[in-house]
């Protein structure tokens, strides 16, 4: 199984994406070198969702999306 070359931060409201900062508003797209492009979708102000490049889809409330930020956060410190 591949992985994904991509370097996340996360904070309250924002992620950087590879020391470019984005916003969590609309959709994001998560381009890596291999020309896949998975999204995150903010649009909804009650759940996140994101997307793969082949039609899987998990979505969280917003809730589960800082809860899973909160645990990479600590992963990385």
């Amino acid at each position: 199984m591949g992985g994904l070359d991509l370097h996340l931060v996360f904070t309250d409201k924002e992620c950087y994406m590879l020391s470019q900062r984005v916003r969590e508003q609309g959709m994001v797209k998560l381009c890596a070198t291999q020309g896949c492009c998975p999204t995150v979708d903010f649009t909804d102000k009650k759940k996140v969702i994101l997307r793969d490049d082949f039609g899987g889809k998990v979505q969280l409330t917003r809730k589960h999306w800082r809860d899973l930020k909160a645990k990479f956060s600590l992963k990385s410190k």
